[in-house]
């Protein structure tokens, strides 16, 4: 499963995942989950070995997950004919400020 970081906008996700949100991107476009535990490998930084307790925010199923890598300068988005009043994630370079989109040309 392919998973981006949701929010909250104040909170680093590599250093404290507990009660974050993500966004599935791949298989299921648009489940929403909520890390409700981490155990950490050791380094105090959400990466490779970790284990994460997925909580989906619509059904409440909580799943254990194994980490496999964690990337910080990829994007998947659905494609949107009229992004209008849609919110978009900043990566650079102000990491988590939300932007609200209002118009398009």
């Amino acid at each position: 499963m392919f998973v981006e970081f949701k929010g909250p906008p104040d909170q680093d996700p590599i250093y404290s995942p507990v009660c974050t949100l993500w966004h599935e991107v791949w298989p299921n476009y648009s489940n929403v989950y909520h890390i409700i535990n981490w155990y950490d490998n050791g380094n105090g930084v959400l990466d490779y070995c970790d284990y994460i307790d997925l909580q989906d925010i619509n059904t409440g199923i909580i799943v254990t997950w194994h980490v496999e890598d964690v990337a910080t300068d990829l994007i998947l988005r659905e494609k949107i004919m009229d992004p209008r009043c849609t919110w978009w994630h900043e990566i650079y370079p102000n990491y988590c400020r939300w932007h609200h989109l209002t118009s398009w040309e």
